[in-house]
């Protein structure tokens, strides 16, 4: 299969690639995100520009939904990707809509090489932090230590639903974490749960 028209096309078009701006706000984390219809606006014109179409239809991964990344050229090249499985945060339309958009949004910037992060010059990478293994397992056991077998206390059912919520919306996993943190109640899960789902 060549390939040399597609990737001449997709160099090109990266080339002009700017930054995605953050134009949406997880209301329960507030943090910022890149949203479907902005991504689109960026990538759009430049997709036309060089002659290219992104596809991305529904298709099945080992019984399950999953969405497949087509990237097309007008001479009849094209590249697929491997399918990327939905993450469904309930089994409905509206959890089926969302994991869908969430799984295009994240499929189209990463096969054209897209960036929605700002730049804070290095500072982050410059830091001296614990290592990701330590900081893993100590959020693990300070979210685990709230959770209490009585009534009152929020379930692990409750904690996974809003983990699964929060990183279909873009949220970052260390705001995840720290948000978890501070949710010890069922009143206070259901509270997060229903901002989530909106």
């Amino acid at each position: 299969m060549e390939i040399d028209k597609i990737s001449a096309a997709l160099v090109a078009l990266q080339s002009e690639m700017v930054t995605v701006d953050k134009s949406a706000t997880n209301p329960f984390f507030k943090s910022a995100y890149a949203p479907l219809p902005e991504v689109m606006q960026t990538a759009q014109p430049l997709l036309a520009k060089h002659k290219l179409a992104v596809l991305l239809p529904l298709t099945n991964l080992d019984g399950e939904s999953a969405i497949k990344t087509i990237i097309v050229h007008e001479s009849g090249q094209m590249l697929e990707f491997d399918p990327l499985p939905l993450m469904l945060s309930k089994q409905d339309a509206q959890g089926q809509g969302s994991a869908i958009t969430y799984a295009r949004r994240y499929a189209i910037m990463s096969v054209l090489g897209m960036v929605a992060d700002n730049d804070d010059d290095g500072n982050a990478a410059s830091k001296t932090e614990k290592p990701y293994w330590k900081k893993e397992k100590e959020s693990v056991e300070n979210v685990m230590d709230m959770i209490n077998v009585d009534d009152g206390y929020a379930t692990q059912d409750q904690l996974d639903e809003i983990k699964v919520l929060a990183t279909m919306k873009g949220t970052p996993t260390s705001l995840i974490t720290a948000k978890l943190k501070t949710i010890v109640t069922k009143e206070q899960a259901e509270e997060a749960l229903s901002k989530l789902r909106k």
